[in-house]
């Protein structure tokens, strides 16, 4: 036996594993993980020789770096892409900045 609560709404009782209602699986694709983008970030890190563009920190000095989008992808998603729109940071660097920092 199964409960389901949802906000707003009364439980439903599912007596057996096969009332249960079938989710559909996502089809977005997580665009860190794609080759596209793997490979366009390997790029921009030896372009950079793998130092943060604003502080200086290189990854030989221990620093995470990040191939920061200037532009977010949550507002500019058709620059995801444009190598004009990253720039490498460090950990620190990216963090302190935010999406709404041009």
């Amino acid at each position: 036996m199964a409960l389901v609560y949802q906000p707003g709404e009364q439980p439903v009782v599912y007596r057996s594993k096969h009332e249960l209602p079938v989710l559909k699986q996502s089809t977005q694709t997580n665009f860190y993980r794609t080759k596209a983008w793997r490979e366009l970030r390997l790029s921009i890190l030896l372009k950079s020789n793998c130092s943060c563009k604003i502080c200086g920190i290189t990854s030989e000095r221990g620093a995470i770096l990040h191939v920061d989008h200037i532009k977010p992808r949550s507002l500019y998603p058709e620059l995801a892409l444009d190598k004009s729109n990253l720039q490498v940071l460090c950990e620190d660097c990216n963090i302190a900045k935010s999406n709404s920092d041009l």
